[in-house]
């Protein structure tokens, strides 16, 4: 699921099955990103995540730069892991590049559904960030963008139709 990508989190099947509304949704990815969800967009607009996310994916982009000698401009967000780790080294590499940012990482798997790291944004928004600060530093308005964003993505919808009272099957056309 997109959404689980996007934050680095894990949305169990209980959780999405409670969630007919955009709103439900956002409150559930709240919790689990450990803010107060109580309350719908509005009231933090810190752009604290931002800065989170660029600083992350910058870490990410030199050292897999370094580690694999492919020019730093190269690599962008959505550039596929598996594409700049070559097959025979690719384990080693991998290990490396934990090292390099200080982190434990899985093990290599972008093709699993289960591994949301299959990008440099990926493995920068779910790991990297997850890693370099708590959760609760992702502001509401921050969490709601990216949120309306995946969602709009996803399914193909009208962003103003995205709105907290959206019904996913009425209003959006989720099947």
């Amino acid at each position: 699921m997109g959404v689980e990508s996007a934050f680095g989190i894990e949305i169990s099947d209980e959780g999405t099955s409670r969630c007919s509304t955009v709103g439900d949704l956002y409150r559930l990815v709240l919790g689990l990103l450990d803010c107060d969800g109580r309350l719908l967009p509005g009231e933090d607009n810190s752009g604290t995540h931002r800065t989170l996310v660029s600083d992350a994916f910058f870490h990410v982009r030199q050292a897999l730069a370094e580690l694999t000698s492919t020019p730093i401009g190269v690599i962008n967000p959505v550039t596929r892991l598996d594409g700049l780790l070559p097959r025979p080294w690719r384990n080693l590499l991998w290990m490396e590049l934990g090292k390099k940012l200080g982190v434990e990482l899985p093990p290599f798997r972008p093709w699993s559904t289960s591994c949301p790291i299959a990008t440099v944004e990926g493995l920068a928004m779910g790991r990297i960030l997850r890693h370099l600060t708590p959760h609760s530093t992702w502001s509401r308005d921050a969490v709601w963008e990216r949120l309306r964003a995946v969602i709009v993505e996803e399914i193909q919808v009208d962003p103003d139709k995205v709105r907290p009272e959206a019904r996913f099957v009425q209003d959006l056309g989720v099947d």
